[in-house]
């Protein structure tokens, strides 16, 4: 018999908080077991972020380390959507020169709005890249070129750095905004004087191939990997000293390395009829070199932004076989 004036509990009741209370222990379970896999998959992300920036800053460049860098970036589920990994990925392709790749990967993210000045400097960088490869993918050089000064004094803006104005600079310039290219060289004396890029811009903006190659191989020591433009610079002082063996090896370095540049498209052009001249007049020697400077030439007379002056220039030289 139960206790007079007692209460009966229904034992479905006792049942539901007990499955309430298991349940709850076990969501809690859950809730934590996939914050401390958050925690992970974020510490891992970390690392990987931080080897990348590791393997970039090393001298010389390790291209096996890139590989492998790449390799951990696309081990992480997120790597393809993930800001922060796409920049990563992508400045390792551009420590590859694999600009196209860089491209696809962050040149979008670069032009967003709100876009940071790292981010803004990478797009920079791409875009001058793929004009030097001359790979513009069917765009005109000013379609790569007065992006790439924007996103550069853009970053400027914020960092101060005075290699974002010698990109802005040598972006304007090759896209014929030679006021805009004024502006910039004026500020980099101005702000940056002491500067690698300073005097670089400077000795561009006055250059006279008469002054020899002692000017030239000072500035350009103080750059591991030293602009196209300063190659073109090296040619003509070289060619001026009647040097044409060191000109034309330059040319070759400068073609390799930026073969969508108009500067070292006519340094070259101007070298190989210096070539050409100094072979007899019918010979096979002359034949050739007219042939490589004629290649030269075809390119500045299709390319878009090469202007009026030069083109006649380079018209003179081909009238000559």
């Amino acid at each position: 018999m139960k206790p007079a004036g007692s209460t009966p509990r229904p034992r479905g009741r006792t049942a539901l908080f007990v499955t309430v209370g298991v349940l709850a222990l076990a969501l809690a379970g859950l809730g934590v077991q996939r914050w401390l896999g958050w925690r992970e998959a974020q510490a891992r992300r970390a690392a990987v972020l931080a080897d990348v920036d590791a393997t970039l800053a090393a001298e010389p460049l390790d291209t096996e380390a890139l590989s492998r860098a790449i390799a951990q970036l696309r081990k992480l589920p997120e790597h393809a959507t993930d800001r922060a990994l796409r920049f990563a990925e992508a400045r390792i392709e551009m420590a590859r020169n694999r600009a196209e790749r860089a491209r696809e990967l962050a040149l979008e993210l670069a032009m967003q709005p709100g876009a940071s000045a790292d981010e803004q400097s990478l797009g920079s960088r791409i875009l001058l890249q793929l004009h030097e490869n001359g790979v513009a993918a069917g765009k005109s050089p000013a379609d790569l070129l007065r992006p790439a000064a924007d996103l550069a004094e853009r970053a400027h803006a914020t960092t101060n750095a005075p290699d974002e104005l010698l990109r802005a600079w040598q972006a304007a310039e090759r896209n014929a905004e030679h006021d805009r290219a004024t502006a910039f060289a004026a500020t980099l004396a101005s702000a940056h004087a002491d500067s690698p890029a300073a005097r670089f811009v400077a000795l561009a903006t006055a250059f006279d191939p008469a002054a020899g190659t002692a000017p030239v191989a000072l500035v350009l020591a103080d750059f591991p990997s030293p602009p196209a433009e300063g190659r073109a610079m090296l040619a003509f002082a070289q060619l001026q000293l009647g040097d044409l063996a060191a000109a034309t090896a330059t040319c070759g370095e400068a073609l390799a390395r930026a073969p969508g540049v108009a500067v070292v498209r006519f340094a070259a052009a101007v070298t190989y009829h210096a070539c050409a001249l100094g072979c007899a007049a019918g010979s096979p020697d002359r034949a050739t070199w007219v042939a490589r400077r004629d290649t030269q030439v075809d390119w500045l007379l299709a390319e878009p932004g090469v202007d009026d002056d030069r083109r006649a220039k380079v018209r003179a030289l081909r009238d000559v076989r």
